[in-house]
């Protein structure tokens, strides 16, 4: 099914209004994601007052009767002994030149669980055109989307860090590797979601949100599309992301991605992976 087959299909489901918001919180971003700039985007840091409740940890995960991921997920999570389990999920379209996998790891400890997941969106376009002029993937940039959760219960206050990088500039292949890309998800805390080879080129990131309330450092948030620092600010503080369609769609696609994990879980599609490097 491609693009315009998809744009009327979700019109039917949807209605042309909720299909519109859609498109802009996805389709038109990761278009403009292809452009290249020199500017760094702009970044905010918030404190985490001691015990406070954290608005944004509602968001995040929707903390409400309907739809709580982190007792969820956590609850999934119990299931499984200490060890480090994964998957791959291959998704998109061939024709279209979207096909490409995603990886979900789970590291389970004796007393917690990180959630780990590696969307490299720059495996696009890898197979063959056959006769089409334009295809989906001719549309869409080479990134990468790398998620991690930190779960030491159903309730303490989870630690999360979600980013997405142009990867377009990227030469060397070793950066571009599975292998590479989890250890950049396992570190993420502790490098406050600014791998090494981003260091000297923060031009490149799209997003960058840390918020890991057991670390004691400030909340992080990094956008591209950010029109202030004010905007930022907002989300980190209240959670809202009012008049900021960029943000809202890369949390749909987070919480999207949480129930992912929960499906595949309860299914019992993980399996035990203790080949599965730590390092790159």
């Amino acid at each position: 099914m491609g693009l315009i087959e998809r744009l009327q299909r979700s019109v039917e489901r949807r209605g042309l209004r909720n299909t519109y918001s859609k498109v802009v919180e996805n389709v038109v971003y990761d278009t403009r994601d292809m452009v290249r700039t020199r500017t760094t985007p702009p970044t905010v840091y918030e404190d985490i007052p001691k015990g406070a409740h954290l608005p944004v940890m509602d968001t995040l995960f929707g903390n409400t009767r309907k739809r709580d991921l982190q007792s969820r997920l956590w609850r999934e999570a119990e299931n499984l002994s200490p060890g480090t389990y994964g998957m791959l999920q291959p998704v998109g379209i061939k024709e279209e030149g979207t096909a490409h996998p995603h990886f979900f790891v789970v590291d389970r400890g004796k007393k917690d669980t990180t959630f780990l997941f590696v969307d490299p969106e720059h495996h696009l376009n890898k197979n063959e055109r056959r006769g089409r002029i334009i295809r989906e993937g001719d549309v869409r940039a080479k990134v990468c989307n790398i998620m991690a959760v930190h779960l030491s219960g159903a309730t303490v206050p989870p630690d999360v860090a979600i980013m997405r990088f142009r990867t377009s500039e990227i030469s060397d292949p070793s950066v571009m590797s599975f292998q590479r890309q989890l250890a950049v998800a396992r570190d993420a805390f502790s490098t406050n979601g600014l791998p090494k080879e981003f260091e000297d080129k923060e031009n490149e990131i799209i997003l960058r949100l840390v918020v890991a309330p057991s670390s004691g450092k400030p909340m992080l948030l990094q956008s591209r599309y950010a029109r202030s620092g004010a905007q930022l600010r907002k989300f980190l503080t209240e959670g809202q992301m009012e008049n900021f369609p960029f943000l809202r769609g890369k949390i749909k696609s987070f919480q999207g991605v949480m129930e992912e994990f929960i499906a595949h879980l309860n299914r019992g599609e993980f399996t035990l992976k203790p080949n599965i490097q730590t390092k790159a």
